[in-house]
């Protein structure tokens, strides 16, 4: 064979190696390609799934958003800070002094009614039907904070399982949240905070009935 024959070889085996070479690069990018698309396809179908799921997100957005519901339809005609308060009804939320004096803080611009109880304390038991009265009744003017001393957590919320109040209550094992309002030495004691975070006056002991009650707390609005 003529060297100029060999040369025509030679470029044509160079010509197909290189166009083999090119069509396996090819066939490489598209299998990639196909590849792509079919994670992009299980993926959006997994988010789709999520979505439908009541997903949508991780747990702690989800947890978020539960907690961002809005307040019931018989709530929302009461200022915010109310209505988060009553939210809180029945509930023991926190502990001493520092949880007490947050929850006045969120408070500021409302008078608030704080009354001691516990749940080895009789005239306490006596007395709470009067606060749940007046707690519905004031509700849309005035906040009220219990404040449960020197009692174990399991008997309180026993008693709260017989007398459900329409409002929170602070723990106060060593009652230092109370007497920070001059209270902790008669149980049960009322503190009345008005709405600069103020105590306007205390009672100590119970209250005998509900009009003394109610003429306190107007007494309140009215400082």
């Amino acid at each position: 064979m003529s060297s100029r024959n060999k040369d025509k070889q030679r470029r044509r085996e160079e010509r197909l190696a290189a166009e083999q070479a090119e069509g396996a690069r090819l066939k490489r990018r598209r299998l990639k390609l196909a590849g792509g698309g079919l994670v992009a396809t299980i993926a959006i179908a997994a988010v789709a799934v999520a979505f439908a799921s009541g997903g949508g997100g991780d747990s702690e957005g989800s947890s978020a958003v539960s907690a961002r519901r809005p307040l019931n339809a018989k709530l929302r005609s009461i200022p915010k800070p109310l209505a988060e308060n009553v939210s809180l009804g029945n509930q023991i939320i926190d502990e001493g002094v520092p949880a007490l004096q947050d929850r006045l803080a969120g408070l500021r611009g409302y008078p608030v009614v704080v009354n001691q109880w516990a749940s080895w304390c009789p005239p306490c038991r006596a007395e709470i039907p009067l606060f749940q009265k007046a707690a519905k009744q004031f509700q849309e003017k005035v906040a009220f904070i219990g404040i449960d001393m020197q009692d174990s957590r399991g008997a309180a919320e026993d008693f709260l399982s017989e007398l459900p109040m329409p409002y929170p209550s602070i723990w106060d094992p060593d009652a230092a949240a109370i007497s920070s309002l001059g209270g902790g030495q008669v149980s049960p004691t009322t503190a009345l905070v008005d709405k600069r975070g103020n105590v306007a006056f205390t009672r100590q002991g119970q209250y005998p009935d509900l009009p003394t009650l109610k003429a306190d707390i107007k007494r309140l609005l009215g400082s």
